[in-house]
């Protein structure tokens, strides 16, 4: 089973350079746990709710000056959505 049938929603993505205050309100207008983090066309990174909440709140981080690229996790493994449920799983 192709992993296509399991992404209907679309992927909100945010640019590096953004502060977290915009990622949040970004998480919170699309009702979304994570950004994906791309930059010339490519992907750099995820922005997780948790990342929010542990790099930055619970490092009493400045939000309006702190940007994406400096909590995001650089480099995530993907996989195109043409691959099977198997291929992610074998992946993990």
């Amino acid at each position: 089973m192709s992993l296509q049938k399991f992404c209907e929603r679309p992927v909100v993505t945010v640019s590096p350079e953004q502060n977290i205050i915009a990622a949040c309100q970004l998480l919170r207008e699309k009702n979304v746990g994570c950004l994906v983090v791309v930059e010339d066309g490519h992907l750099r990174g995820i922005l997780t709710d948790r990342d929010v909440t542990l790099k930055v709140t619970g490092e009493k981080k400045d939000p309006q000056l702190t940007t994406v690229r400096e909590v995001m996790t650089g480099n995530p493994l993907h996989l195109a959505v043409n691959k099977t449920l198997h291929d992610l799983t074998s992946l993990m």
